[in-house]
């Protein structure tokens, strides 16, 4: 019973992403993921693919057979050496050739093509995200976008006796650091740590209790993002139903800040 109310709030923080967000559910068996790269090489490979025909045609004139694998070595480097946010929004440049990983939603709804690029994204929401082959730990949902996960979030119901200080010690004990996916800059950006009363998040993390921790809602607040973010915030800090309270600052601080 105890297990089937916290499975029970990852489906209601699923089912909000989906709903409200436009996040798509994919099992974690459905995906590609590949750990030593840290990616779902494959998705990622064909979203450049397709989004961009005519560039990614230049680029196989140049690397021929080998395009995929340039392409792929190219992006690690790139990532290593200005980072991930920096990939994101500039996008990949090799021998003269620049493709995009991302389309963000655009400022006016007025261009089709831009639309329809951002529409092209692959919105992933992810449970149980295996994101080793060192051992046969799982993250209890990850975000990605195009084969590259962006969001890390560990749940925790206090109807098993746990929370938000059981999901941070998670985080600084059982991930490791030097893991890919947990190197800062390299593949997650930001990390929420999640009960039925309060959400936290970090974008770096350290070994022990050296991770710094922000309240979300708090955070969110403070910076003023949009008139409508808070007065969903409002909304939901009045509702009687915590996992509300939870999700739709989470959905709404991803949207407007990771996108």
């Amino acid at each position: 019973m105890l297990e089937n109310r916290e499975v029970r709030f990852e489906k209601d923080i699923e089912a909000s992403l989906i709903d409200e967000g436009g996040w798509e559910s994919v099992a974690f068996k459905d995906t590609n993921y590949d750990p030593q790269h840290g990616l779902d090489v494959s998705l990622l490979l064909s979203f450049v693919q397709e989004t961009q025909p005519k560039v990614w045609k230049r680029y196989v004139r140049i690397y021929r057979e080998d395009a995929e694998a340039k392409f792929i070595k190219r992006f690690i480097e790139e990532v290593n050496t200005h980072g991930l946010l920096h990939v994101l929004r500039k996008g990949i440049r090799d021998r003269g050739v620049t493709l995009k990983v991302i389309y963000f939603r655009p400022v006016s709804s007025l261009s089709y093509e831009n639309i329809e690029q951002f529409e092209a994204n692959h919105f992933q929401c992810i449970r149980q995200f295996a994101y080793s082959n060192n051992n046969r730990n799982t993250i209890d949902m990850v975000l990605a976008v195009n084969g590259i996960p962006l969001v890390a979030l560990e749940l925790k119901n206090q109807y098993t006796g746990q929370n938000v200080e059981h999901a941070k010690v998670q985080f600084e004990n059982d991930r490791e650091p030097n893991e890919i996916v947990f190197q800062f800059n390299r593949r997650f950006l930001v990390y929420f740590a999640v009960d039925h009363f309060e959400v936290f998040m970090t974008t770096k993390l350290k070994k022990t209790k050296h991770t710094s921790y922000l309240l979300i809602k708090v955070q969110m607040e403070q910076d003023k993002l949009v008139e409508r973010g808070i007065h969903i915030i409002k909304k939901a800090t009045q509702q009687h139903t915590c996992g509300n309270k939870c999700y739709i600052v989470i959905s709404l601080w991803i949207l407007s800040n990771a996108l």
